[in-house]
């Protein structure tokens, strides 16, 4: 038993780092490939919004998944508390970003921020979702289909933004919910 827990540790450990490297690699070759191809106006634009939703993030990253992970008898009654717990709260924090979004827009003098914003923004409802599915990964160390569902998705959202008809603004704005965001 022992040895199990030992083998299987070191396997996950190895697949957890595989899909944080993983990751972070396409997130970058994709960020450059995109940078070398926007505008520097429309990447600054993106960069902006990505400001305001990375600080809403922390509020929706609260601890409780962590929480779930220590948890020694976490049963599946705890993890659908939390979760409704933190799908409430990600469409409160997306409902003060949305009504906020035009005073934002007002005081960077763009109102274009303020579509952009409201769309971005729906990645915290997203990330919501995700949040607790994690957290049971972790729990139950599953890292191997962790890092095949994140590499995935991050392949797919990169390649997606680059062959979409969307203006490139819209398209850096764009997140897959498989792969979530860039630089978790």
């Amino acid at each position: 038993m022992k040895e199990n827990l030992k083998t299987r540790t070191v396997s996950n450990l190895f697949w957890r780092f595989a899909e944080r490297c993983g990751a972070q690699g396409v997130a970058f070759l994709v960020s450059i490939i995109l940078a070398r191809l926007l505008d520097p106006d429309a990447y600054g634009t993106v960069a902006l919004l990505t400001v305001f939703t990375s600080i809403l993030q922390v509020f929706v990253d609260s601890g409780l998944g962590n929480a779930l992970i220590q948890k020694k008898d976490a049963d599946q009654l705890d993890f659908s508390t939390v979760f409704l717990f933190n799908m409430g709260m990600c469409l409160v924090i997306y409902a003060l970003l949305f009504a906020l979004s035009p005073l934002i827009a007002a005081f960077y003098g763009n109102p274009q921020l303020t579509p952009l914003m409201r769309v971005l923004g729906l990645t915290i409802v997203i990330s919501g979702l995700k949040n607790i599915q994690q957290a049971y990964v972790s729990k139950n160390l599953m890292f191997k289909k962790f890092f095949f569902s994140t590499l995935g998705g991050n392949h797919r959202s990169g390649g997606g933004r680059h062959y979409s008809g969307l203006p490139w603004v819209w398209r850096m704005g764009n997140r897959d919910p498989a792969g979530g965001k860039y630089g978790d």
